[in-house]
């Protein structure tokens, strides 16, 4: 029988196993090896009970032998060194086994030996560590970073900075105060300069000389010749090295220097210095790796390092300190999965993608970045560092459900094209930096949507100089567009806490922004534009359905560039109970109705929040201060001029009683004044007036103190709407100068403001006060979890846009908020009431407030409730 012959199946089957090997390398060949310090690298590294020992015992193997291989390293292990495999391999999981904390792979090694230098200086010498090439770069002690030794210490006056006096050209600076530090010429020679030539970037260089009188010589040139008043300090000099935490490198003699923490001896201490470039660097067709369950530290460029490999995951890492960026994505990869890593204190970025293709399905997604680029002049040098996630040049990116907390500057920059940004949270950007935004566009077609963007602060600290836009005010902005981009959709966001614009459209074109919140921003939206219809502006825009929430009588709901069109608005509800003045329009303001009037296109189906609430309690008030204020009888010690024309009206319809009337008598500006009155320095007054006009229009408000020779020095200018049925405004302020005799309020109108218009109860009241918070009176509910919440109202009685009363609890999808006014809060009143009520009846019918849990119930746990929260527990 033909197939009954046993060396023709041997020979059949040796042939299959031959062309499968052929065919599928990996299939055959895949192996797990195991890691461990506690190994050898003469075993086999097949069991966990004969490990390696080396990542040099890895990087020896060759790509045969690692593709579709597992490397496991043991929990609770640190391995110092850079994997970087050989060839071409496909399919190397690199991840963890045993029990424990992950394992580390470490950019650092570290230092012994150390000896006394003097006084509390100790040195060590690392040849052996870095060799003839090598150097630290940075330097751990007990996992914290120490500071490389500078000039001024970073607690010395002025936070650490010294300022330019002048630059004559790009390489060059002076400075007085160095110069009175007293070193001689030559001293600073090859020591670095950290300087913060623009509000937005630091930028370092090597010193080539110095002169006595405090000129530095760089050795290549800044971006720009600097504005006086710049700050940038000096480092990297032994001589410097002069209190705790500080060390230095001489690469001349392969040296550390170091004054440890607490003066303490180092040799008692975990020292480490950077040195290798990167963890873990997967290079040119090193497709379908997988690297997961690691944590990543010290490293002088980046965790991890991938270049034109596809397909690759990076998962459930942990990045620490690294020197550039945790994840470098550096050149034309597809594919890419960055889920579920840490990072915290990167020293530059925490993920950077560069690319000229589109990614194809890559997604960076759920992951938690912290602290990134605190340290200025750390973050790299020039512009665009100092940023959690940059995204650079590629397409078609997935970034979703990530946590960004406390960054130098942007949260997330995208350039490139079409990139997809939602459900993130980007909280606290810009805090060593300024002119940004947590979210920072400069590329076209992205969509932007259910993201949280908040607390953006804008830096403007002693570094920041007397030019180049750093007398500007702080410029932390919550969505920043760079100007001429189109097709980008900004949608279901909430933008709040930002201390400038909540979202700033720079010029856009064909651009969406739809049903966003912005809360307590200094301008809710800004739309930027050019003058008129030259080809640099805006067009071809939506805006619509958003709410816009301002917290202040200086915060506007939308402001605008003048004469532009900027497209559609349609269906936006306006929110500031602390002021009718609800959008800017060029130089002009405006409350809605009489936006409306003037601009029959603009949203014309908006909505305002007709409530007025103060910043204030009064606790106690003294007699009005102003003359003559209720214009019962005349208008004797007021005065008008410019286009002002004055006089009394005894019968005007809805005032009380008798008013100061003004018309608008001649082209120019109309004042008018009362008598003088005497405010007092750090005292608080309340202000308040009703006034009523022939149409709609505003009326600016001034205080100046007049008692001193020159100009006057303005104090307040506040803007209030006028409407043809006459309203009540207030204000509460405090007087900073010292005590005038000579003040007064000025009441401005213009050309374009009503013709006519009446005053009548102006009122100056020196009263106390006790600060509210208008986040409690107008708070914002949200809900960041994965999965709808059930928030609990805590016995307050709220409002809702819609005017409908809401109590007891409410639910909120996820990444979704909801906006409620304050109409009754829980009080120790309503604790006494309800044990009054449960004496008498158990189990009543809620009243207005008091119910804290929202079960319908008067029970003690209420009453705990609010105690709980009236001491804000």
């Amino acid at each position: 029988m033909f197939y009954q012959n046993k060396d023709f199946k041997i020979t059949v089957s040796c042939f299959w196993i031959f062309l499968i090997c052929l065919l599928f390398p990996g299939w055959v060949m895949a192996q797990i090896y195991y890691i461990s310090t506690s190994g050898n690298d003469s075993n086999d590294g097949l069991s966990q009970s004969f490990p390696w020992k080396t990542i040099d015992k890895i990087n020896s193997l060759k790509a045969s032998e690692t593709t579709g291989s597992s490397i496991l390293f043991k929990r609770g292990d640190v391995l110092r060194g850079q994997i970087d495999l050989q060839g071409d391999p496909v399919g190397v999981i690199f991840d963890a086994y045993g029990t424990g904390e992950n394992p580390v792979i470490s950019g650092s090694l570290e230092i012994t030996g150390w000896s006394v230098y003097k006084e509390n200086i100790y040195s060590a010498d690392v040849s052996a560590l870095v060799g003839a090439e090598g150097s630290i770069h940075h330097l751990f002690v007990n996992k914290k970073l120490m500071t490389i030794a500078r000039y001024p210490n970073i607690d010395a006056p002025d936070q650490g900075w010294l300022k330019v006096d002048a630059s004559p050209d790009k390489s060059t600076l002076t400075d007085q105060a160095l110069a009175e530090y007293g070193k001689a010429d030559n001293y600073w020679t090859d020591a670095v300069l950290k300087i913060r030539t623009f509000s937005w970037y630091f930028e370092t260089r090597k010193i080539k000389d110095y002169k006595s009188n405090g000129t530095i010589i760089l050795d290549q040139d800044l971006s720009a010749n600097l504005q006086p008043g710049w700050g940038y300090y000096l480092d990297n000099k032994l001589e410097e090295l002069d209190q705790a935490n500080e060390w230095y490198y001489d690469p001349l003699n392969k040296k550390v220097y170091l004054w440890a923490p607490d003066s303490a001896d180092p040799n008692t201490l975990v020292v480490e210095g950077s040195v290798f470039e990167n963890g873990i660097r997967v290079y040119w067709k090193n497709h379908e790796t997988v690297i997961q369950n690691l944590k990543f530290q010290h490293q002088v460029k980046n965790g991890i390092y991938i270049n034109q490999c596809d397909r690759v995951k990076v998962l459930n890492n942990r990045f620490e300190y690294c020197g550039e960026r945790g994840i470098q994505m550096a050149w034309n990869s597809v594919d890419i999965e960055f889920k579920g890593n840490f990072f915290e204190n990167m020293l530059d970025y925490a993920i950077t993608w560069n690319a000229n293709i589109p990614a194809g399905n890559s997604v960076i997604e759920s992951n938690i970045i912290k602290n990134t680029a605190l340290i200025p002049g750390y973050g790299g040098s020039g512009v665009t560092h100092s940023i959690a996630i940059r995204i650079g040049g590629t397409s078609g990116i997935v970034i979703q459900r990530n946590i960004i907390e406390n960054t130098g500057y942007a949260g997330i920059i995208l350039e490139g094209d079409a990139h997809i940004v939602e459900n993130n949270i980007v909280k606290a950007s810009l805090l060593t930096l300024d002119d940004g935004g947590g979210i920072l566009v400069n590329c076209s077609n992205n969509k932007i949507r259910n993201n949280f963007i908040t607390e953006s602060w804008g830096n403007r600290d002693a570094s920041s100089g007397t030019n180049n836009n750093s007398l500007f005010r702080q410029m932390g902005m919550g969505i920043f567009f760079q100007p001429k981009l189109s097709g980008n959709i900004i949608e279901g966001n909430i933008v709040a806490n930002n201390v400038d614009f909540g979202i700033y459209p720079n010029r856009a074109i064909n651009t969406i922004i739809r049903n966003n919140v912005c809360y307590n921003n200094k301008y809710q939206i800004y739309l930027k534009g050019a003058d008129g219809d030259t080809a640099d502006n805006a067009y071809n825009n939506t805006i619509e359905g958003n709410i816009l929430c301002s917290l202040s009588p200086k915060q506007i709901c939308l402001r605008s560039d003048e004469n532009y069109k900027f497209g559609t608005f349609n269906n936006q509800y306006y929110i500031n109970p602390y002021s009718d003045i609800v959008i800017i329009e060029g130089d002009n303001y405006y409350s809605l109705p009489q936006w409306q009037n003037k601009f029959k296109d603009r949203d014309v189906n908006a909505q305002v929040l007709e409530k007025s609430l103060d910043l204030y309690t009064i606790t106690s008030k003294e007699p009005n201060l102003i003359t003559n204020s209720d214009f019962n009888s005349d208008i004797s010690s007021w005065s008008g001029s410019g286009a002002a024309s004055i006089s009394y009206d005894p019968g005007k319809s809805e005032m009380d009683g008798g008013s100061l009337k003004n018309i608008h008598s001649v082209p120019g500006t109309s004042t008018i004044k009362s008598g003088y009155i005497t405010l007092e320095k750090d005292h608080f007054y309340r202000f308040s007036f009703i006034a009523a006009a022939s149409s709609f229009g505003d009326v600016k408000v001034r205080f100046f103190r007049e008692d001193i020779e020159g100009p006057w020095i303005e104090y307040l200018e506040s803007w209030y709407g006028l409407h043809p049925v006459p309203r009540k405004h207030n204000l509460v302020f405090q007087w900073p100068f010292e005590t005038t005799l000579k003040s007064r309020p000025f009441f401005l109108t213009y050309d374009d403001d009503p013709s006519e218009y009446w005053l009548d109860n102006v009122m100056i009241e020196p009263v106390e006060v006790v600060i509210k918070d208008p986040t409690q009176d107008i708070v914002l509910f949200i809900n960041t979890d994965t999965q709808a919440k059930q928030i609990s109202l805590k016995g307050n009685t709220y409002t809702d846009l819609d005017n409908q009363t809401v109590t007891g609890s409410i639910t909120l999808e996820n990444f979704k908020s909801r906006l409620l006014v304050i109409n009754q809060r829980v009080s120790l009143a309503d604790c006494i009431k309800i044990l009054q009520i449960l004496a008498q009846e158990p189990g009543a019918v809620p009243f207005a407030t008091g119910d804290f849990d929202g079960d319908g119930i008067y029970e003690l746990e209420d009453c705990a409730g609010i105690l709980r929260s009236l001491a804000n527990i």
